[in-house]
């Protein structure tokens, strides 16, 4: 997954669909995060309770996957971040998951908020 950084001072429809289009790329990754957190680190999930290994077949992460679904969201943030503050952004690395899931679905949730504004 890759976004392009481009240092106009405001977003065209295109950019954000482009955007739309890398985040939806990712939703099989993301629907990996939503089935361990669900199923073992949030509910701990009676499917997986006696066999936690289960969830590892059921819904294996692989650290490349992570790695650029992180890449992704930091590209997009930053791109945002640059329009909205007209400043770039430092990313330091987070190695907390329930922190990186929030980070994750919050922007999710803004994207969908600036798409319905929009109209995209």
């Amino acid at each position: 997954m890759q976004v392009e950084m481009h240092l106009a001072k405001t977003f065209d429809r295109e950019e954000i669909k482009e955007q739309i289009a890398e985040i939806t790329k990712a939703e099989v990754v993301l629907e990996k995060i939503r089935t361990n957190r669900n199923g073992f680190y949030g509910h701990f999930d009676k499917k997986y309770f006696d066999n936690p290994a289960k969830l590892a077949e059921d819904a294996p992460i692989n650290l490349d996957e992570l790695s650029e679904l992180v890449d992704l969201a930091k590209a997009i943030i930053r791109r945002h971040h640059s329009v909205l503050k007209e400043t770039d952004y430092l990313f330091l690395e987070m190695h907390d998951a329930q922190a990186f899931f929030s980070v994750a679905t919050g922007f999710i949730e803004y994207l969908e908020d600036l798409n319905r504004k929009i109209g995209v």
